[in-house]
Protein backbone atom coordinates (compact mmCIF):
# COMPACT_ATOMS: atom_id res chain seq x y z
CA UNK A 1 0.00 0.00 0.00
CA UNK A 2 2.76 2.46 0.96
CA UNK A 3 4.70 1.77 -2.25
CA UNK A 4 1.76 2.69 -4.50
CA UNK A 5 1.28 5.97 -2.63
CA UNK A 6 5.00 6.63 -2.99
CA UNK A 7 4.77 6.36 -6.78
CA UNK A 8 2.01 8.99 -6.85
CA UNK A 9 3.90 11.29 -4.49
CA UNK A 10 7.03 11.03 -6.65
CA UNK A 11 5.01 11.77 -9.77
CA UNK A 12 3.43 14.83 -8.15
CA UNK A 13 6.88 15.97 -6.97
CA UNK A 14 8.35 15.62 -10.47
CA UNK A 15 5.45 17.54 -11.98
CA UNK A 16 5.72 20.28 -9.37
CA UNK A 17 9.48 20.63 -9.89
CA UNK A 18 8.90 20.75 -13.66
CA UNK A 19 6.34 23.51 -13.15
CA UNK A 20 8.88 25.52 -11.14
CA UNK A 21 11.47 25.22 -13.91
CA UNK A 22 8.89 25.95 -16.61
CA UNK A 23 7.68 29.10 -14.85
CA UNK A 24 11.30 30.24 -14.49
CA UNK A 25 11.83 30.07 -18.24
CA UNK A 26 9.03 32.54 -18.94
CA UNK A 27 9.95 36.17 -19.42
CA UNK A 28 6.64 37.19 -17.89
CA UNK A 29 4.19 35.06 -15.98
CA UNK A 30 0.65 34.89 -17.38
CA UNK A 31 -0.65 35.91 -13.96
CA UNK A 32 1.62 38.46 -12.33
CA UNK A 33 1.00 37.54 -8.71
CA UNK A 34 3.99 39.61 -7.55
CA UNK A 35 1.72 42.66 -7.65
CA UNK A 36 -0.06 41.22 -4.62
CA UNK A 37 2.68 39.33 -2.79
CA UNK A 38 6.40 40.01 -2.41
CA UNK A 39 8.65 37.86 -4.60
CA UNK A 40 10.57 36.47 -1.63
CA UNK A 41 7.33 35.23 -0.02
CA UNK A 42 6.42 33.36 -3.19
CA UNK A 43 9.87 31.72 -3.27
CA UNK A 44 9.50 30.78 0.39
CA UNK A 45 6.12 29.09 -0.17
CA UNK A 46 7.06 27.54 -3.51
CA UNK A 47 10.15 25.84 -2.11
CA UNK A 48 8.45 24.99 1.16
CA UNK A 49 5.95 22.93 -0.79
CA UNK A 50 8.76 21.44 -2.87
CA UNK A 51 10.64 20.53 0.30
CA UNK A 52 7.66 18.68 1.75
CA UNK A 53 7.04 16.84 -1.53
CA UNK A 54 10.71 15.89 -1.83
CA UNK A 55 10.76 14.68 1.76
CA UNK A 56 7.74 12.48 1.17
CA UNK A 57 9.28 11.26 -2.10
CA UNK A 58 12.54 10.07 -0.60
CA UNK A 59 10.94 8.41 2.41
CA UNK A 60 10.72 4.83 1.16
CA UNK A 61 9.95 3.50 4.60
CA UNK A 62 8.05 5.53 7.21
CA UNK A 63 10.48 4.28 9.89
CA UNK A 64 13.60 5.58 8.15
CA UNK A 65 15.72 8.22 9.80
CA UNK A 66 13.75 11.45 9.64
CA UNK A 67 16.87 13.56 10.27
CA UNK A 68 18.75 11.96 7.37
CA UNK A 69 15.78 12.32 5.03
CA UNK A 70 15.32 15.95 6.09
CA UNK A 71 19.00 16.70 5.50
CA UNK A 72 18.91 15.08 2.06
CA UNK A 73 15.71 16.97 1.23
CA UNK A 74 17.18 20.33 2.24
CA UNK A 75 20.33 19.62 0.22
CA UNK A 76 18.33 18.66 -2.90
CA UNK A 77 16.05 21.70 -2.50
CA UNK A 78 19.10 23.94 -2.17
CA UNK A 79 20.74 22.51 -5.30
CA UNK A 80 17.45 22.71 -7.21
CA UNK A 81 17.08 26.36 -6.19
CA UNK A 82 20.59 27.13 -7.44
CA UNK A 83 19.89 25.33 -10.72
CA UNK A 84 16.64 27.24 -11.09
CA UNK A 85 18.41 30.57 -10.59
CA UNK A 86 21.11 29.63 -13.10
CA UNK A 87 18.44 28.77 -15.68
CA UNK A 88 16.67 32.05 -14.92
CA UNK A 89 19.86 34.00 -15.56
CA UNK A 90 19.71 32.97 -19.24
CA UNK A 91 16.09 34.04 -19.72
CA UNK A 92 15.63 37.54 -21.18
CA UNK A 93 14.01 39.83 -18.64
CA UNK A 94 14.85 37.55 -15.70
CA UNK A 95 17.84 37.54 -13.38
CA UNK A 96 19.40 35.22 -10.84
CA UNK A 97 19.28 36.30 -7.22
CA UNK A 98 21.09 35.14 -4.11
CA UNK A 99 18.12 36.43 -2.09
CA UNK A 100 15.83 34.02 -3.97
CA UNK A 101 18.16 31.12 -3.20
CA UNK A 102 18.15 32.04 0.49
CA UNK A 103 14.35 32.23 0.66
CA UNK A 104 14.08 28.97 -1.29
CA UNK A 105 16.28 27.34 1.36
CA UNK A 106 14.38 28.96 4.25
CA UNK A 107 11.08 27.77 2.78
CA UNK A 108 12.27 24.18 2.64
CA UNK A 109 13.67 24.29 6.17
CA UNK A 110 10.64 25.96 7.78
CA UNK A 111 8.06 23.79 6.00
CA UNK A 112 9.99 20.62 6.94
CA UNK A 113 10.22 21.83 10.53
CA UNK A 114 6.46 22.41 10.56
CA UNK A 115 5.86 18.97 9.05
CA UNK A 116 8.06 17.41 11.74
CA UNK A 117 6.30 19.33 14.50
CA UNK A 118 2.82 18.39 13.31
CA UNK A 119 3.87 14.78 12.81
CA UNK A 120 5.32 14.52 16.33
CA UNK A 121 2.29 16.17 17.92
CA UNK A 122 -0.26 14.53 15.60
CA UNK A 123 -2.08 17.84 15.09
Amino acid sequence: MFQSKLIYIRLITALYASLIIYSSTKTKAPLDITRYFPDYLLHFIEYGILGVLLFLSISRNPKESLKRNAAVTIFISFLFGILNEIIQSFVPGREASIKDIVFNLFGSIIFLSALSYFHKNKL
